[in-house]
């Protein structure tokens, strides 16, 4: 599966234009996907050295410039949808950094509710409030104080 994630800002003020590139690799024969928090870098190097072949299917695309009122993330995820097209790629909404550490307790918390609601109200109509699991009757948001004490947030 090829991806492509967040941009987080575009390298100039919208003066100058933005070439775009996008660049899918095939695993056929080598994968240049290196997890670093998996592998170090050396491993890396080994495996690139050692594997039949990287190829990649590259795309470059007409400039791009900032439209007016249009703002730099505007902008940046204007540029990161148009390579994710042309690529052929599923264009995420985070960035590749998300796999380094686990969710916050508030964004599970939030996930849980919104999902109970959704379950809830297919439940309403066929089961009593009763039968919703333990899990999913959430009541209130943690307590922040709570989780600074047991080091869950800093």
């Amino acid at each position: 599966m090829s991806l492509t994630t967040i941009v987080r800002s575009t390298p100039s003020a919208g003066l100058a234009p933005i070439y775009p590139c996008a660049i899918r690799y095939n695993a056929a024969f080598g994968d240049a996907f290196w997890d670093s928090a998996k592998h170090g870098y050396v491993m890396y190097l080994l495996r690139m050295m050692t594997s039949w072949a990287i190829v990649a299917d590259v795309w470059y695309m007409k400039p791009i410039r900032r439209r007016p009122n249009e703002t730099s993330m505007e902008y940046a995820n204007r540029v990161r949808s148009m390579i994710a097209q042309r690529g052929g790629m599923v264009e995420l909404q985070w960035d590749g950094m998300l796999k380094r550490g686990s969710p916050k307790d508030e964004w599970k918390y939030y996930q849980r509710l919104h999902l109970g609601k959704q379950i809830g109200q297919v439940q309403d109509e066929k089961k009593p409030e009763e039968d919703v699991p333990a899990w999913l009757n959430v009541t209130k948001p943690p307590n922040p104080d709570e989780l600074l004490k047991n080091g869950k947030i800093q």
